[in-house]
């Protein structure tokens, strides 16, 4: 019984489709995290641009605006999984993610994409509070918009468990195999 209260969470996918609207900001507290300069989007609303080929799943995505940097803040330590990302505006844009824990940083690593179609990215970034990412570079495909901008679709990401969460699923653990210990000695061979 404690096994099933005491199981860390699956990584959860975000594919943006319950939110509303379309050039919105994402608001703080959505899926339960922060989030700075990212926006939603229905790409039939940007017909020539790289987001018509952003989508995953669903009808919505994610977008970095404005050529800033844009973040994704845990209310405690998360696990950055996976996300699929697709350039706006420019082939060949280099988009660098870094991990952080408080101030520190964890991990950091650059990758490139491009308008034709979304690339996915693994992380398993695993005791980080926030994720940026930065985009620069690449060459404009001379869409009716030009910039860094750059969309994200299903995102990966789950909770770290609590440190009690870890000491209930070490004694479910232990209460098991006390349990199957004691079966066996108990067992009379026929």
């Amino acid at each position: 019984m404690a096994l099933a209260g005491a199981s860390p969470a699956a990584a959860a996918i975000i594919d943006f489709d319950d939110l509303s609207g379309s050039g919105d900001l994402i608001v703080n507290g959505y899926a339960g995290l922060g989030w700075e300069n990212v926006y939603v989007l229905n790409p039939d609303d940007a017909p020539t641009s790289g987001y018509q080929k952003a989508i995953v799943s669903g009808t919505r995505i994610a977008y970095s605006g404005y050529d800033l940097p844009a973040s994704i803040t845990g209310l405690g330590a998360y696990v950055f999984d996976s996300g699929w990302f697709t350039a706006a505006f420019n082939d060949g844009l280099t988009i660098t993610a870094r991990g952080f824990d408080g101030d520190t940083l964890v991990h950091e690593r650059s990758f490139t994409v491009d308008t034709k179609g979304p690339s996915q990215q693994v992380f398993k970034w695993g005791g980080i509070s926030r994720v940026t990412f930065t985009a620069e570079g690449g060459t404009d495909q001379f869409f009716d918009m030009s910039g860094t901008n750059f969309a994200v679709d299903s995102l990966g990401i789950a909770a770290v468990p609590e440190p009690a969460t870890w000491a209930m699923m070490v004694l479910g653990f232990a209460m098991a195999g006390a349990a199957i210990r004691r079966r066996r000695a108990v067992a009379v061979p026929a």
